[in-house]
């Protein structure tokens, strides 16, 4: 039984992003100049996604599953969530989704929204290197290890 497990997102994935988002803004500063209006809609568009090379910064994004629950890192921002505070893990969307005990689900910012939308209470970002199906078993073996469950839990797979 593994008892520490970190992955880390694909920076070649981040790194080509963030090289389109910039040859894009370059492109609308061009047209820009040259009195074009679309130069203003791409920079406004894809501007913020000038800062992304955060992202590639080492330590910046993470995910980290332990004996005790899982951390999720994303803008060097951690956030810690118990193995027994989960209620349901599945795969939504093409990202690993989970819903937290009512009692667990506290006041975290954008939680409400995000339950509204897709009735989770967070997500794993589709970053590191894994097919969603295979990061929830993952995720699910790591809980049944470690969980005094009497019943083991079966992932709930949907698109």
């Amino acid at each position: 039984m593994i008892e520490k497990l970190r992955l880390v997102p694909s920076k070649r994935r981040h790194l080509l992003g963030w090289i389109a988002s910039n040859l894009l803004i370059g492109m609308g500063i061009v047209m820009v100049h040259n009195g074009q209006m679309f130069g203003w809609f791409n920079i406004i568009l894809f501007g913020p996604c000038f800062f992304s090379w955060l992202l590639l910064l080492p330590g910046a994004s993470w995910l980290q599953l332990d004996k005790d629950g899982f951390t999720v890192c994303v803008s060097f921002r951690p956030d810690r969530y118990s193995w027994n505070h989960i209620q349901e893990m599945a795969v939504w969307q093409g990202v690993v989704s989970f819903k937290l005990q009512p009692e667990h689900r506290g006041n975290r910012p954008g939680q409400a929204v995000a339950r509204a939308i897709s009735g989770y209470d967070g997500s794993i970002p589709d970053t590191f290197r894994m097919d969603p199906k295979s990061l929830l078993e993952l995720m699910v073996d790591f809980k049944q290890d470690n969980t005094m469950d009497s019943k083991p839990e079966t992932p709930v797979f949907k698109s």
